[in-house]
């Protein structure tokens, strides 16, 4: 199987969404930026939502949510 970078690179230019599994081959590839992952709070406590730069490993500032669970 391979990938043909020139038609890809064109789709996604004209506004094609990749579903997530070919988002992942596509990051890997190195035609698409890592997807945002949630940072994880500690166990069993309330989890934190905020999106994670896949790159850096830092929390981005523009998104805050918290949330808790009730027994």
């Amino acid at each position: 199987m391979g990938i043909n970078f020139d038609r890809v690179k064109y789709w996604l230019s004209v506004g094609a969404q990749p579903s997530n599994p070919v988002e992942r081959l596509l990051f890997r590839a190195g035609l698409l930026p890592p997807p945002p992952t949630v940072a994880m709070g500690r166990k069993g406590g309330p989890r934190d939502m905020r999106s994670v730069d896949g790159l850096t490993g830092r929390v981005h500032d523009n998104v805050t949510a918290v949330v808790t669970e009730s027994h």
